[in-house]
């Protein structure tokens, strides 16, 4: 049961392959790398919008996500603002040229989900959640683990 389990799990691969196909429209189409993407994704879906904060919450590393930051800026997606209150604080905040890619990127995972929970009741919808959530926080605790452990050496 548990081997079954892993499998299932370990079927995420499926789902970044899945995913990496039906994204490519959206990434070709607009010049964008998958990290970008995701960037505007997730600056759009959050209150979030300091590059510390996608670096807290993705496992993109922070040279990626600076390098990701410049080109949308160049690009004319999103500008840089430094915080009023705190000028070593720059808010990163999408632009009226983004509108369309965000549009897009939203009807992208729209289409995911639906492939993805095609014949799946709400109730099942809601027990996968939470043990994924469970799960995902067991990975976290790992990984952070593992982190300060090395940076203790």
């Amino acid at each position: 049961m548990l081997a079954e389990s892993l499998n299932i799990v370990l079927y995420n691969q499926k789902v970044n392959k899945l995913y990496n196909l039906k994204s490519e429209t959206i990434t070709k189409k607009y010049g964008l790398h998958k990290i970008e993407f995701e960037i505007l994704y997730f600056l759009h879906t959050t209150c979030l919008n300091r590059a510390k904060d996608i670096a807290q919450n993705t496992y993109f590393s922070k040279a990626h996500i600076s390098n990701a930051i410049e080109s949308l800026s160049k690009n004319g997606y999103l500008v840089c603002i430094h915080d009023s209150t705190d000028k070593r604080c720059i808010r990163l905040k999408l632009t009226d040229k983004a509108t369309d890619i965000i549009k897009e990127i939203q009807s992208f995972y729209q289409h995911m989900i639906k492939i993805m929970f095609n014949g799946v009741s709400e109730e099942e919808k809601i027990s996968l959640e939470r043990i994924l959530k469970k799960m995902s926080n067991n990975m976290n605790d790992e990984f952070f683990n593992k982190i300060d452990t090395q940076k203790r050496r």
